[in-house]
């Protein structure tokens, strides 16, 4: 079940990025802007995955 839910989980930073631009022009234009996005896809990728393994306990 676990590792199904996962393999749904799927996105892609630059659409992403693509969709923020089109809702306010210049959005993430530097390399630092890109990281923290990284960083939070990151980040809610390790909470989901907390969760879930706290849910399987």
């Amino acid at each position: 079940m676990y590792i199904t839910f996962l393999s749904f989980l799927q996105f892609d930073i630059k659409q992403i990025v693509t969709h923020l631009r089109h809702q306010r022009f210049g959005m993430i234009q530097t390399k630092e802007q890109y990281m923290f996005c990284y960083e939070i896809a990151l980040e809610t990728l390790k909470n989901i995955q907390s969760l879930n393994s706290q849910q399987l306990q």
